[in-house]
């Protein structure tokens, strides 16, 4: 997606929230049960008071790639209960 260079990162993981998860949703899940970062090429998670141009002017790109990366914060545990003695 294309954004301009006085966006925060925030503003960045929010479009992007609402790009993948639509209303909310995704074929993967809610968008509540997720921990969301956004990364650098090499995985890097990036800071997020920076702005778009901010990383630019430091990476010296003229195009700059990030990733969202989520993270469930739903175990496949968390659905069993242990009975009581």
């Amino acid at each position: 997606m294309s954004v301009d260079v006085q966006s925060t990162f925030p503003d960045l993981l929010e479009a992007s929230k609402q790009l993948f998860f639509p209303d909310g949703v995704s074929k993967k899940g809610m968008v509540d049960e997720f921990e969301f970062t956004i990364r650098s090429f090499d995985h890097t998670e990036l800071e997020l008071d920076l702005t778009i141009g901010e990383l630019l002017e430091r990476t010296k790109v003229k195009l700059l790639h990030v990733y969202l990366t989520t993270i469930s914060k739903v175990t496949e545990h968390d659905d069993i209960t242990t009975p009581s003695v």
